[in-house]
């Protein structure tokens, strides 16, 4: 059969558009996950940081196919309350114990401050400078919610 040179110009004009559309979902799937990483370690900023550069070089530029791309996409909206949950009770305790998450660690702290206080007990000077930082942190909490909420920001 004869085919012009047009027909063959049209089929790479199509195969062009499906590679464009291959790197859109890549660009998609990555930023989706970018975010979930981010929701999950935002305050691991080094765990972060290593993940999504890994999360890039093979997403992005490593010779992934669309449809595992698409799968983990997928496996990630169905699956991220057990990811989180596994990330929560699991891996996270595990950092805190070597000092790479201090969120909890920190609120423990705290309730162990305020026992002591409520107690009577006396406080050594490094629980006063926690105290203080916390009481510091706290107030500027409430004063950056109440500068949003002044400038017509509603709660939900």
């Amino acid at each position: 059969m004869f085919t012009t040179p047009f027909t063959l110009l049209a089929l790479l004009s199509v195969f062009s558009t499906i590679a464009d559309l291959g790197f859109v979902v890549k660009i998609l799937v990555f930023s989706y996950i970018l975010y979930w990483l981010f929701v999950v370690f935002r305050e691991q900023q080094v765990i972060l940081g290593l993940v999504a550069v890994i999360a890039a070089y093979f997403m992005l530029f490593h010779a992934i196919s669309i449809t595992v791309l698409v799968l983990l996409f997928f496996v990630f909206i169905v699956m991220s309350g057990h990811f989180q949950f596994i990330i929560d009770m699991g891996i996270l305790p595990i950092l805190g114990m070597f000092g790479l998450h201090e969120g909890q660690a920190e609120d423990a702290q705290m309730t162990l401050i305020q026992k002591k206080l409520m107690d009577g007990q006396q406080l050594t000077n490094d629980e006063i400078e926690k105290f203080k930082a916390h009481q510091h942190k706290q107030a500027n909490y409430e004063q950056r919610a109440n500068q949003l909420l002044s400038e017509g920001a509603r709660p939900h």
